[in-house]
């Protein structure tokens, strides 16, 4: 197993060959109002797994929810429960939430394809220009 670490902004086509080396993208974040990088990851195929933030949990919601003590299980990922204490409790939740990924792996990877699926039908720029054109006109 290979971990690693990104710490500077990649260009698209480079971004893309770092990011088809591995099998599953975790995003630790507390704050995140969006989570491009999680959109990205998905868009390669990997199994995300993030926290609850409003961003990744707007962007991995489904109807198709698994509860757990330490987070959620959706139709398109895991989101890893924060809490008021997360410098006590992120860590274990999100030590709890790979345990599970990596235990139901085959179905951690056929809720990433189902993922990439909504990533290219709601998230590329052309389906999120179009969004913008059509509130624009009032559509």
């Amino acid at each position: 197993m290979e971990f690693t670490v990104f710490d500077h902004i990649f260009a698209p086509a480079e971004r893309d060959l770092f990011l088809d080396r591995f099998n599953l993208y975790l995003f630790p974040t507390l704050r995140e109002p969006f989570g491009i990088t999680v959109v990205e990851a998905g868009a390669r195929g990997l199994v995300v797994v993030t926290t609850d933030s409003p961003g990744p949990a707007y962007i991995l919601d489904s109807p198709r929810r698994e509860e757990y003590a330490w987070g959620t299980v959706t139709g398109y990922g895991v989101l890893v429960r924060r809490t008021d204490d997360p410098e006590r409790n992120l860590a274990p939740n999100v030590a709890q939430a790979l345990a599970w990924t990596l235990e139901n792996w085959e179905t951690a990877v056929r809720r990433a394809l189902a993922f990439h699926r909504r990533v290219q039908e709601r998230f590329t720029w052309q389906k999120v220009t179009e969004a913008y054109l059509s509130l624009y006109r009032g559509e």
